[in-house]
C-alpha cells in the first residue's frame, strides 16, 4: 500500500536531506570547473552523506526513499542503496518499487550500459557486493560482452570533465573498512589462547567456520534463513542469518576434542550482551574424532560460565636525536 503523506517529521527531515545534497552538489560543481581532485574528495567525504537516526518503525526507509527522489528531480542522479546483507535487499526493492514511482529500480548484475540511463535509476545491492577483496567474486567489476565493469559503468554515466574519476570501490570502501582495519589488527593482535599457538587456532577456526556453512541449514534454528558470511568483516560475530522478520548473529568456535576453552574477543562478548537472543554461539567440539556441534542462544545467560582474562599492550618509545 502507498504511502501518500509524511508526518511532520519525516517531511522535515527530508527537506533537510535535500537541502544537504543540493548544496554538496553545488560544491561539486565548483570542484569539476576547477580540475580540483583533491576538493572533490574532500566534498565527498564531509558534505555528501547524512545520517538518519530515529527509532524502530520511524519510517527511516521512506525518508531516505523520498530524499532519493525528489533530489533525482532536480539533479541528474543515479542511486546505489547499499543493504547491510542479501537478505534485506529484495524487501528493500519491494518497498521503494511500490512507494516511489520516481526511482527505477535497476539490476546490477544486467543493466550495466550507460545507454538509456536517467535520473532516479537505483541499485539496491549489499556493499560486498563491489568492495569484495575476494578476486573471484567482483563479478560486476568484470567487463562483459553485454556489460562494463561497474567502474567503467559509473564513469560513463557520471562525466566529470577533466577531473580524475576516483576508484567507485574505493568511495564505497572509504565509508567502512579504515576502522575495520583498525578493529582487525588490533583483535589480531592481542588474541590468545593458552596452549594453542596462532597458527592452530586459525585452523580450528576456518574449520569451524566451513563446518558451519554446510550443516547450517540442516538446523531446526536456522531453516529458511538467508546467511551471510561475515567472517572478514569485523563485526563481532562470524555469520548473519535473516528472514523477512528476524534475525541471528552466530559467533562460530571451534575445539579440537570434546571439551575444552574458547575465546570471545571484548566486541564478541559486548554484542552478546547487547543481542541477548538474537546472539548465538556455535560451537563445533571434537574435530579430532566425529565433529558434532551445540548451539547457545544468548550464550552470556546460559550454562557457560565466562572468566574475564586481562590483557596487557607493551608498547614502546624512541627518542630521536638532532643526529639521528
Amino acid at each position: 500500500m502507498r504511502i501518500k503523506t509524511l508526518r511532520p517529521f519525516q517531511d522535515e527531515a527530508v527537506a533537510s536531506g535535500v537541502e544537504l545534497f543540493t548544496a554538496a552538489k553545488k560544491m561539486l560543481d565548483v570542484a569539476d570547473a576547477g580540475g580540483d581532485a583533491v576538493g572533490r574528495r574532500r566534498v565527498i567525504g564531509h558534505n555528501g552523506y547524512l545520517l538518519i537516526e530515529a527509532p524502530t518503525g520511524s519510517g527511516k526507509t521512506l525518508m531516505a526513499g523520498c530524499i532519493l527522489e525528489r533530489f533525482a528531480g532536480v539533479e541528474n542522479v543515479v542511486w546505489f542503496w547499499f543493504a547491510p546483507f542479501k537478505g534485506v535487499v529484495n524487501q528493500t526493492e519491494a518497498f521503494l518499487r511500490e512507494q516511489f514511482s520516481g526511482l527505477r529500480l535497476l539490476d546490477l548484475a544486467v543493466d550495466r550500459t550507460s545507454e538509456g540511463v536517467r535520473s532516479g535509476d537505483t541499485f539496491v545491492t549489499t556493499w560486498q557486493t563491489v568492495a569484495t577483496r575476494v578476486k573471484d567474486k567482483r563479478n560486476v567489476r568484470k567487463e562483459t560482452e553485454l556489460n562494463p565493469s561497474i567502474d567503467r559503468f559509473f564513469l560513463t554515466s557520471h562525466p566529470i570533465g577533466n577531473t580524475k574519476f576516483e576508484d567507485f570501490t574505493d568511495i564505497v570502501k572509504s565509508f567502512f573498512v579504515p576502522s575495520l582495519e583498525k578493529e582487525k589488527l588490533v583483535e589480531c593482535a592481542t588474541k590468545h589462547i593458552v596452549g594453542m599457538n596462532l597458527a592452530q587456532r586459525l585452523m580450528t577456526g576456518q574449520a569451524a567456520e566451513a563446518y558451519f556453512k554446510i550443516n547450517y541449514s540442516s538446523i531446526d534454528a536456522f531453516k529458511h534463513y538467508t546467511v551471510d558470511d561475515v567472517t572478514s568483516y569485523g563485526c563481532g560475530y562470524d555469520f548473519h542469518l535473516s528472514n523477512q522478520t528476524e534475525f541471528y548473529c552466530v559467533e562460530v568456535k571451534g575445539i579440537g576434542t570434546n571439551r575444552g576453552a574458547i575465546l570471545m574477543t571484548e566486541k564478541e562478548y559486548a554484542l552478546a550482551e547487547k543481542l541477548q537472543e538474537r546472539y548465538c554461539l556455535f560451537v563445533v567440539r571434537d574435530f579430532q574424532k566425529t565433529p558434532f556441534h551445540s548451539l547457545f542462544f544468548n550464550p552470556l545467560h546460559s550454562r557457560l560460565i565466562f572468566t574475564p582474562q586481562p590483557k596487557t599492550i607493551i608498547s614502546y618509545s624512541m627518542y630521536i636525536t638532532e643526529a639521528s
